[in-house]
């Protein structure tokens, strides 16, 4: 490349760091009320639940990460001995941050599996060697500086392995993805072919977050096998941390506060769905003559146009049904250590549906 190629790479990769310490600040501020909403709910219930602590742990080491990562890149003036020093502490909030939030996808897995426990040993294993590798390729670093003065991390000479960073990464991605969606197109009853169906899994479940995370990390293994300059090949390294925080914060929100997001979970092992009003979503069962129904789910017949007769036998109908003895059973189900309460937001009145609950509700 060019001394001019090479400028404008190491353009971009400036407004691609500024991209995306923006993506995450917006994130930050737009999530504050939830987060709010969550202290408060930890306050009330006496003590921090298991979920509202690695929703900290991804929040605030995924800030850490951006942070550091930002002030050895746009700073000037730096030492070699402050670069040496630095390059001690900046990899390494990347590689927590990136543990932290791969913890998170294995428990998602697991829940959507229905705690099989086939799936915590292969997303264990798995999860075991992403990490070894990961710490390997970021021990190979060493400190690097540019005649502007910052501080950068780059290759021992001869010895380039910052892409198995991401390789590590991706692969694990691609099992979360797999595992998940052969789960997910299994209990919904959906065909191969129903991307409709599919595609509001994905999101319901928070899905589409991890493969988002998973493109980011192949466009940095694809970059960090470059020959170009250290500049040009982490130019997508701050947004893999970004997007990869902001996934695994969102699926976090969506299971301790279900009204800071918008889609509805239909899996079992989020229960019937989410209540958004923070609320406990029960389940009421009505014994009739053997049989039961599942009144939060029924359908509601008013404000459909009917014909008079409809409406005769709609109310002869009712009449009949409030002669017969009802028995009215509510059935909760939560998890005390995930959410730290006496109570969670989730809740079922299936049987079935307890073998299998999510790990987090």
């Amino acid at each position: 490349m060019s001394t001019f190629d090479v400028a404008r790479a190491a353009l971009a990769s400036d407004y691609m760091r500024i991209a995306s310490m923006t993506i995450w600040c917006f994130e930050i501020l737009q999530t504050c009320p939830a987060e709010l909403r969550i202290y408060k709910q930890q306050w009330k219930n006496g003590r921090m639940s298991v979920g509202c602590q690695l929703f900290i742990v991804v929040r605030y080491l995924g800030s850490a990460a951006i942070i550091t990562s930002a002030v050895g890149y746009f700073g000037r003036g730096y030492s070699a001995d402050f670069c040496f020093h630095y390059q001690r502490v900046a990899p390494l909030f990347k590689v927590i941050s990136t543990l932290a939030n791969q913890m998170v996808f294995l428990w998602r897995t697991y829940a959507i599996s229905g705690r099989k426990r086939w799936v915590l040993i292969t997303m264990s294993v798995a999860y075991f060697m992403a990490t070894a590798l990961q710490f390997f390729a970021n021990s190979t670093t060493v400190p690097a500086s540019s005649a502007f003065g910052n501080c950068l991390a780059g290759a021992k000479p001869g010895f380039r392995v910052s892409w198995v960073f991401y390789l590590a990464a991706m692969l694990y991605d691609f099992l979360v993805l797999g595992i998940s969606w052969y789960f997910l197109l299994g209990s919904s009853g959906m065909g191969w072919t129903d991307m409709f169906g599919l595609t509001r899994a994905l999101l319901t479940e928070g899905i589409a977050y991890v493969l988002l995370a998973t493109f980011v990390n192949a466009l940095n293994l694809i970059f960090f096998q470059l020959p170009v300059a250290t500049t040009v090949q982490g130019m997508f390294a701050t947004m893999g941390v970004a997007i990869t925080a902001l996934a695994s914060q969102r699926i976090l929100l969506h299971l301790l506060d279900p009204s800071a997001d918008g889609f509805r979970s239909f899996h079992a092992s989020s229960g019937y769905g989410n209540d958004t009003n923070g609320n406990i979503e029960v389940a009421a069962v009505r014994t009739i003559g053997g049989g039961y129904i599942r009144s939060p789910h029924s359908t509601s017949h008013a404000g459909r146009p009917q014909t008079k007769s409809r409406r005769d036998e709609h109310e002869r109908s009712q009449i009949e049904m409030n002669r017969i003895p009802m028995e009215v059973r509510v059935d909760v189900e939560r998890d005390a250590d995930f959410y730290g309460g006496a109570s969670s937001p989730h809740s079922s009145g299936d049987p079935d549906l307890k073998k299998g609950g999510d790990p987090y509700r």
